[in-house]
C-alpha cells in the first residue's frame, strides 16, 4: 500500500461582495435587497449593518 498525502483545503477569507451585483429598499420598517442578476435572489431583513466600500 503507497501513502499518498491527501489534499488539505486552507481557511481563507472570503472575497468581498460586489456591490455593484446588489440593490435595496426600504419597506416599511424591513430593508430588501435583491441580486440585480438573480430576481429570484433576494433576503428581507429588519437589521441593517453598511459596510465600508
Amino acid at each position: 500500500m503507497e501513502n499518498r498525502p491527501r489534499s488539505v483545503r486552507t481557511a481563507r477569507e472570503p472575497d468581498p461582495p460586489d456591490l455593484d451585483r446588489y440593490a435595496g429598499y426600504d419597506d416599511g420598517d424591513e430593508r430588501v435587497v435583491c441580486d440585480r442578476r438573480d430576481a429570484r435572489a433576494w433576503i428581507r431583513s429588519d437589521t441593517v449593518v453598511t459596510l465600508d466600500p
